[in-house]
């Protein structure tokens, strides 16, 4: 468990910005439990409350768990779910950033992430770039892609706003997935 320390102190005290006293919350299942246990040495380091559920692996991304993860999520204050298919989409975890939590989702994540991988990478400057990226697409308008296969496509951003997952999760109702980084947009339906 010990490799797994240093991806599980930046998720607990760059990306989540736990502090002490706080009820911190990590939802798992078998293949991820390693990981899981890791975060709660974490959290506990930092001087959190923290509480550890591992439930049965669910079927699919999106699928909502039981009962009792969901209430203990609307309860916490910081949730980490390192699951094999992710919480994002659920009323669960949209029910528990309404109640204040701060969530990170880390679907399929590996110990391998958290040893050498996107677990240890600065937080802070994939805050910074990645709000960047997203700054760049939104005042985009158009996009064209081409290659030497042939392959020809634009269509329109015009008016269309980035959107961004950081990392960073410091304030109530805040969420996303760990690892983290991405600006992503949509193109405007139709222009293709």
């Amino acid at each position: 468990m010990r490799e797994l320390l240093k991806g599980a102190r930046i998720a607990v005290k760059t990306c989540m910005g736990v502090r002490r006293g706080e009820s911190v919350l990590v939802v798992t299942d078998p293949p991820r439990l390693k990981i899981a246990e890791a975060l709660i040495k974490a959290a506990r380091a930092a001087g959190a409350e923290a509480t550890l559920i591992c439930m049965q692996t669910l079927s699919r991304h999106g699928e909502e768990p039981p009962e009792v993860v969901a209430s203990a999520m609307r309860a916490a204050d910081v949730v980490l779910a390192p699951t094999t298919y992710s919480l994002t989409h659920t009323q669960a975890r949209h029910q528990a950033c309404r109640a204040g939590a701060r969530i990170a989702t880390m679907p399929m994540i590996t110990e391998a992430m958290m040893r050498r991988g996107a677990m240890l990478a600065n937080y802070r400057e994939v805050d910074r770039w990645t709000k960047k990226v997203a700054a760049f697409l939104s005042r985009a308008s158009e996009v064209e892609v081409n290659s030497p296969a042939g392959t020809e496509l634009s269509f329109s951003l015009k008016g269309r706003e980035a959107y961004f997952d950081t990392g960073i999760f410091h304030r109530p109702g805040d969420f996303g997935n760990l690892p983290a980084g991405e600006a992503f947009i949509a193109p405007i339906e139709g222009t293709a």
